[in-house]
């Protein structure tokens, strides 16, 4: 609750080290960032924002250490609301009605939220856990049976390849190191 006890200590961030700073890995961030952009719209894919946002968030960090942390974070947030929205979609397969679909919703809701208590999980996890799951249960609540599973695989695929390339783009702008590359 807003003003309450925090859930989890603060974790003690790790030493920053700001290592793209230079005009061209801002530049070379930007293009990337810049090219998702156009080929998720050019090719029509439903998911095209959360795949921007995320390839987004996960190089926007001077520190790449800090990028790669985001984006596996955010990949298995995804991954738990996913594994938490299995019952609700199972029940849309088997098309129950939507007060049965509402309480198995809930009673996963609480048990995620049970889950990242006792694991000490901090407020962005939390959100991100939640967004995500919100999501996957939309989907299985209006679409039919078959589709919501297909909705919910193709917004964990999209967020999967967002985070691969994300990741790939802070691999590519790692700096390398001159004294072991001289030997």
């Amino acid at each position: 609750m807003p003003g309450g006890e925090p859930i989890a200590a603060d974790a003690k961030p790790a030493p920053h080290e700001a290592v793209h700073t230079e005009i061209w890995h801002i530049a070379f961030k930007a293009a990337a960032v810049l090219l998702v952009l156009v080929y998720a719209i050019r090719w029509e894919l439903v998911q095209s924002t959360i795949m921007i946002i995320v390839v987004a968030l996960v190089i926007k960090d001077p520190d790449p250490a800090n990028g790669h942390s985001y984006g596996i974070r955010r990949l298995l947030a995804t991954y738990a609301g996913f594994l938490y929205a299995l019952p609700v979609l199972g029940m849309n397969m088997l098309q129950t009605n939507l007060v049965g679909h509402i309480g198995m919703a809930l009673v996963c809701a609480l048990l995620m939220g049970i889950h990242a208590m006792q694991k000490r999980a901090s407020f962005n996890t939390f959100q991100l856990l939640y967004s995500g799951f919100v999501v996957l249960v939309y989907y299985g609540l209006t679409n039919s049976a078959g589709s919501a599973f297909v909705e919910d695989g193709k917004r964990l695929v999209a967020i999967l390849s967002a985070v691969l390339l994300g990741i790939v783009v802070l691999i590519i702008l790692q700096p390398r190191n001159t004294a072991h590359n001289a030997m």
